[in-house]
Parts: structure tokens; C-alpha cells; sequence
């Protein structure tokens, strides 16, 4: 028969494993944030399950919005000669950072249920942040940062989506968002997307723009839910 103290080592390894589900997304966004601001952008908004922090020219507000990722974080750059590496990598980064610090202080405790709490907490937001750093899925952070690493133009292209995104947070219309942020058509009607680039095939980028200008359209036009991303069709 289990003693006591077992029970409560398994207790909290299940409530290490839930902190640290429920913490990686905060952190992960969190991470975005201070990656961009290392890096000269400047902060439009940042969301968890739907409830924003936005920053426009009246200062800060809150703001709740359906349909929404489960984090996001936009920043837009000062300068369009600002690369968004450490944007990209910024959630990743902070992920495992955060994770290997809970580890070490786990293994630091003197007290085995601090410990198992610590422990199980720390290894599932490593274990996450190590997930999303790899490739494996058009939408995740490892796929956007093969594309601004690895093609000619992509960390231009992110940055003006960027400040498309913004705009789109700011109010503005799809129709009178800026020429010079855009440069490249859309055709939300025919779900496809075409970028001023030859060497972008099926980016996550693309994706992203086609997915969020989707949304504001529905927003701005009553009607119901979002295309789902999967049901998307790109031609470049």
C-alpha cells in the first residue's frame, strides 16, 4: 500500500505538468516580446486565449477577440532593415530558458514534492519549447525561422506583415491597409495568396497573412467563424 507521502509526489508531479502547460504559452508570448524589443521593435499587442493587451495612439488597452490563436504577439519594427531573428526565436528561447531554470531549482529543493512539482513543471515547458523548434509543421515558430533565415526577403516580407497586422489592430481596414507595408495580392475570395517573391513555396508567412486578413474580413462583415487554415490554397 502507497504511503501518504506518495500520493502527494504524484499530486504534484500532475500539478507540475499542468503549471507548466498552462505557463509555456505566457511565457512563450513573453519571450516574443522581449526578443523584439532587444531588436528594435515596438510593441502593437500581445494575447492569451483571446484577451489582448493592445497599445495604439491612445495608449493601452484590453481588448477580447474570437477566433484568436491561443498566443500571439506583434510587434512592428522601427526600421525596415530590422531582422526578426531574435522575434522569431524569442518564445522558443524564453521556453527553455524558463524550463532549465525551474529544472535547477528543482534539483536545488530540499523538499522531494517542491522537487516533483519543479521538476515536471520545468521539463514540460523544455519539452515544448524543443517541440516548436522543430520544423515538423508549417504554423510553428521553427518553420517562420527556416523561412527568414533561409530565403532571400523573408525577414523584409515578415516585417511588413508586422506592420500590416498592426494597422489591422489599430482599426483600419482591409481595403486602405498601407501599399507600401502589403506589396503583395491577396485574393481572399479564391483563397489564394500571391507574394511579390519567387522564393516563397507554401511559407508559413503567407499563411499567416492569408489566415489573419480572412479574419478581419468575417470581423468586419458578420460573418460566421474563419476559414481554417488547412483549407487554405496557395499559389505563388
Amino acid at each position: 500500500m502507497m504511503q501518504g507521502v506518495g500520493w502527494k509526489l504524484i499530486a504534484e508531479t500532475f500539478l507540475g505538468i499542468a503549471a507548466g502547460i498552462v505557463l509555456t504559452v505566457p511565457v512563450h508570448e513573453i519571450g516574443h516580446f522581449l526578443g523584439g524589443l532587444m531588436t528594435g521593435y515596438r510593441f502593437s499587442s500581445i494575447g492569451i486565449l483571446g484577451l489582448y493587451l493592445c497599445k495604439d495612439d491612445d495608449g493601452f488597452k484590453i481588448k477580447k477577440r474570437k477566433d484568436a490563436p491561443i498566443g500571439q504577439c506583434i510587434m512592428y519594427p522601427d526600421s525596415p532593415k530590422r531582422t526578426p531573428v531574435m522575434l522569431v526565436a524569442g518564445g522558443i528561447l524564453a521556453n527553455l530558458a524558463v524550463g532549465a531554470l525551474l529544472i535547477r531549482i528543482g534539483v536545488g529543493a530540499d523538499d522531494l514534492d517542491k522537487t516533483a512539482l519543479l521538476l515536471s513543471a520545468g521539463g514540460i515547458m523544455a519539452a515544448l519549447g524543443m517541440l516548436n523548434a522543430i520544423p515538423f509543421s508549417r504554423t510553428n515558430d521553427a518553420s517562420t525561422f527556416r523561412e527568414i533565415v533561409c530565403f532571400e526577403g523573408a525577414g523584409k516580407l515578415y516585417n511588413r506583415l508586422m506592420c500590416v497586422y498592426t494597422e489591422l489592430e489599430n482599426g483600419k481596414m482591409p481595403a486602405g491597409l498601407s501599399s507600401g507595408n502589403l506589396k503583395l495580392g491577396v485574393d481572399i475570395g479564391k483563397g489564394r495568396v500571391r507574394i511579390d517573391s519567387g522564393h516563397f513555396l507554401g511559407c508559413t508567412i503567407a499563411e499567416e497573412l492569408l489566415y489573419y486578413r480572412r479574419l478581419k474580413e468575417t470581423e468586419l462583415t458578420g460573418e460566421s467563424g474563419a476559414i481554417p487554415r488547412e483549407e487554405s490554397v496557395y499559389d505563388f
